[in-house]
C-alpha cells in the first residue's frame, strides 16, 4: 500500500511548475525594465512641443500671410553669413539693401540657430550695428552641423523682415 501513495522519484533538472513561473516573471520583468528605461530616456531628451498651441497658430495665419506680403512689397535684398571657425566661435553677419541698392540702417537684428532636434541646443544672438547696412555678433562653443538660420528684422517695436534657411555649419569656414 505505501508503494501506491508513494509520488514518482522526479529526474534531476526537470522542468517544474515554480520553474515555469520564475521563468515567466524573469521574461516580464526584462520587459518592464527595458519599456522603464526607453520612457525614461524618451522624456529626458524631448525638449518639448514644436507649437504650443496648435489653435492659437492657426488663429495667427493670416496676420502672419500679411506680413509676408508686405514684406516681399519692401523688395529687399537680405545676405546673412554664419562663419564657423574651427575652434567653436560664430560669427554671424547681415546685410539688409532696400531695392535702390542703399543699406538699411536702424533694425533691431536677432538671428536663431535652431538645433533640429533639441531647441535647448538652440544659439541666440542680438546683432549690433556694424556700419553700411551690416549687422554682426558672435559666440563661442557652438558645435558644427544642421541648423535652421532664423533671421528677424524690426524697426519701431514691429517686425518688418522674417526668414528661415537651412545651413550645415562647418568648422573652418
Amino acid at each position: 500500500m505505501a508503494d501506491i501513495m508513494s509520488k514518482p522519484a522526479r529526474p534531476s533538472g526537470a522542468l517544474t511548475g515554480r520553474h515555469v513561473l520564475y521563468i515567466l516573471f524573469g521574461f516580464f520583468g526584462i520587459i518592464f525594465a527595458a519599456n522603464a528605461a526607453l520612457v525614461y530616456w524618451a522624456e529626458s531628451t524631448f525638449s518639448g512641443l514644436e507649437v504650443e498651441s496648435s489653435y492659437k497658430a492657426g488663429q495667427e495665419f493670416p496676420e502672419q500671410m500679411a506680413e509676408a506680403q508686405e514684406q516681399a512689397a519692401r523688395q529687399w535684398t537680405v545676405n546673412a553669413h554664419p562663419a564657423l571657425a574651427a575652434n567653436g566661435d560664430l560669427t554671424v553677419t547681415a546685410s539688409f539693401t532696400g531695392p535702390d541698392g542703399k543699406p538699411i540702417y536702424g533694425l533691431d537684428v536677432n538671428v536663431t540657430l535652431e538645433h533640429p532636434a533639441d531647441r535647448r541646443r538652440d544659439v541666440v544672438l542680438d546683432l549690433a550695428t556694424a556700419g553700411g547696412g551690416q549687422y554682426a555678433a558672435s559666440a563661442e562653443g557652438v558645435p558644427p552641423g544642421l541648423r535652421d538660420l532664423v533671421l528677424v528684422a524690426g524697426s519701431n517695436g514691429k517686425r518688418v523682415y522674417l526668414s528661415r534657411s537651412q545651413i550645415f555649419l562647418k568648422a573652418g569656414e
